[in-house]
């Protein structure tokens, strides 16, 4: 699975993370042309990470997260 960078403090109101830190816009560069609506990835922020997909919504990219997936990495 793909990983991405993400703050799991930067969620939005449906609970998405936010994928719009410099770490986590290099992160999707580095995709190019995989990078789509629905692509499944690992979203970490080093410490937890949980698996979940791509969205593009209101002008930035959100990983809708499967909380049941979801681990301590630390």
């Amino acid at each position: 699975m793909i990983l991405i960078w993400g703050d799991f403090n930067n969620l939005d109101i449906e609970r998405r993370v936010r994928l719009n830190s410099a770490r986590s816009l290099v992160d999707l560069e580095a995709l190019g042309d995989q990078l789509k609506d629905g692509l499944l990835v690992t979203v970490s922020d080093g410490d937890y990470q949980a698996d979940g997909h791509l969205e593009f919504s209101g002008g930035i990219w959100r990983a809708t997260v499967d909380w049941t997936t979801g681990k301590d990495v630390s």
